[in-house]
């Protein structure tokens, strides 16, 4: 690669925003926090409505239709919207997706020569049996989109477990991991000590009461009906008003949950928030919370416990998933299997031995936490991308 030349990356995704979750949260975050260092560009589908800040970074926003299976949007670039991209000359496509703008990338890069990179970020089977229904069929939808991944000429993934997935559904390329960060440093004790007085007046809350944070979209695979049984267990057996849960989060299956909570008569432990979209106040969300709790059963790793370890607060996770890889129980989180009982048990450790919390998420700090405004993370994605470069020129791949 030229000395001195900045480099010209397009991000593409198939949901960006006003649609929230982890990918776009990364894509953003790059993007803004290493504008010095690279020229970054996002591509994505239409939304009616939206603009975009472009403050920070250019965004295409290509033609598209809206997808009533997975409820969001998929991108169908026009002749006219390539010309558009084909004219920007860009050094590295970068996908995030391998919906259709990978379809897209791989003819990209094939007309102008240009390396395509595939980060994996989802596994795929967990949450398209959520949809489909039958195993079968579910694996077919999962190995569709790990070939079609393979066909890109470097191949990173977000966890060696998500790794280890796509080399299970096909994927026979080396694959680099390239853990996920967020942009942001540590919070002042004078903001955490503000943020617990704000959500404890936003939601009546006392200063005694034990919160357990949950942050997700709600959808089945995120596994908030695994919190909700625990909670019913231990309403039936030790009722304890001292512990509450926020659900912070939107989704179809919302609604569903609510339901549940009602029938089963523990809507005093739920305090459900909707969704949260200022980053700021969701800041302030993870400050009042004792521990956080991530039991997906659907990630690939998922940006949760290293937003939590910024607060230093700990994790409680399932075991064998992608989010336990790097959590060692009781030392730098919690770790349960998935069921009820094992997961309440779990739950009743970290409100008995709150002394130990601390220590904890202190641990989780040093362990769990990265961020992009960290000169060692942003150096290592160039030189990264520089060495893609040097490779695909050099004919290595």
């Amino acid at each position: 690669m030229e000395k001195n030349k900045k480099l010209k990356v397009l991000y593409l995704v198939d949901n960006y925003y006003p649609i929230t979750g982890g990918v776009n949260t990364v894509v953003s975050s790059i993007a803004k926090e290493l504008q010095d260092k690279i020229e970054f560009s996002v591509c994505s589908v239409k939304y009616k409505g939206y603009v975009d800040n472009q403050e920070y970074f250019k965004v295409y926003r290509s033609e598209g239709y809206y997808n009533f299976i997975t409820h969001d949007g998929m991108a169908h670039p026009s002749k006219d919207f390539e010309k558009t991209i084909l004219n920007e000359n860009f050094d590295i496509l970068h996908c995030h997706t391998a919906g259709n703008l990978l379809n897209f990338a791989l003819k990209i890069g094939k007309k102008q020569n240009i390396p395509v990179v595939s980060t994996i970020h989802n596994i795929y089977y967990p949450e398209a049996l959520s949809y489909v229904k039958l195993p079968f069929l579910a694996k077919l939808i999962a190995k569709m989109l790990f070939k079609k991944t393979e066909k890109s000429n470097y191949v990173w993934a977000v966890s060696q477990f998500c790794a280890n997935y796509a080399k299970k559904f096909g994927v026979k390329k080396p694959i680099k991991i390239e853990k996920n960060a967020i942009n942001m440093d540590c919070p002042t004790e004078d903001f955490i000590i503000k943020g617990q007085e704000k959500i404890n007046k936003l939601h009546n809350l006392l200063k005694d009461h034990f919160i357990f944070l949950f942050v997700s979209r709600i959808i089945k695979g995120k596994n908030l009906d695994l919190v909700i049984d625990s909670i019913n267990l231990l309403n039936k057996d030790q009722p304890n008003n001292n512990i509450k849960i926020l659900v912070v989060g939107d989704g179809k299956y919302l609604k569903k949950a609510k339901k549940r909570v009602k029938k089963l008569k523990i809507e005093n432990y739920f305090i459900f928030t909707g969704m949260i979209t200022d980053r700021y106040l969701l800041s302030e969300y993870y400050t009042r919370s004792n521990v956080v709790l991530f039991p997906s059963v659907i990630e690939s790793i998922g940006l949760i416990q290293v937003e939590a370890s910024a607060y230093k607060k700990p994790c409680l996770v399932i075991e064998n998933v992608a989010q336990s890889e790097d959590i060692i129980d009781n030392k730098n989180g919690f770790i349960a299997k998935n069921n009820p009982i094992s997961f309440l048990e779990k739950m009743k450790y970290c409100y008995n031995n709150k002394n130990i919390l601390h220590k904890v998420g202190e641990e989780a700090y040093d362990t769990l936490f990265r961020s992009y405004k960290d000169e060692n993370i942003k150096n290592e994605i160039l030189n990264d991308y520089i060495t893609i470069l040097d490779d695909f020129k050099n004919k290595k791949i």
